[in-house]
C-alpha cells in the first residue's frame, strides 16, 4: 500500500470527507483528492495540521501504526525537557514509590549523566 492509500484510509477511519479534512488541513478539495490518488505529494504543513487532528501520519507516511497517542507524545516532550531531578521524582510517582527529591544524586560519567535514587537508574545521552 502507497502513502496515498494509507491517507485515504486514515481520512476514512476518521469517518472524513475529502472535503472535512481539506477544511482541517487548509487546502482546496482538489488538493486532497490528488494527494489520495497519488497525482500530488502534500507538504510538511498539511502533514503538521491532518497530526495535530490525530490522524497517524507516521503511519500515512512509513506504513507503521505509530503506538502513542497525542498525549503520550506531549508526555514525552515533557520528560524530555525536565531536569534530572524532577525525571526522577515522575519515575518514582509512576512506579508508587515516596517522592524524595533528597535522594537525586547526579554525577557525570563520560558521555552520561545518571541520576539514581531508590535504587533506579535513569541514563541521559548528553546532546540529547
Amino acid at each position: 500500500m502507497q502513502p496515498n492509500e494509507r491517507l485515504k484510509e486514515e481520512r476514512e477511519r476518521f469517518r472524513l470527507t475529502q472535503q472535512q479534512l481539506a477544511d482541517i488541513a487548509g487546502v482546496h478539495r482538489n488538493a486532497q483528492g490528488n494527494y489520495e490518488t497519488g497525482a500530488r505529494k502534500p507538504d510538511l504543513s498539511y502533514l503538521e495540521k491532518i497530526s495535530a487532528y490525530g490522524l497517524d501520519v507516521n503511519y500515512i507516511i512509513t506504513g507503521f501504526r505509530s503506538d502513542f497517542t497525542r498525549d503520550d507524545m506531549e508526555l514525552i516532550a515533557l520528560f524530555r525537557q525536565a531536569s534530572l531531578e524532577k525525571k526522577l521524582m515522575a519515575v518514582q510517582l509512576l512506579k508508587g514509590e515516596a517522592i524524595h527529591s533528597s535522594a537525586v544524586t547526579q554525577s557525570n560519567t563520560g558521555t552520561h549523566q545518571q541520576i539514581s535514587g531508590s535504587g533506579d537508574i535513569i541514563n541521559k545521552r548528553k546532546g540529547k
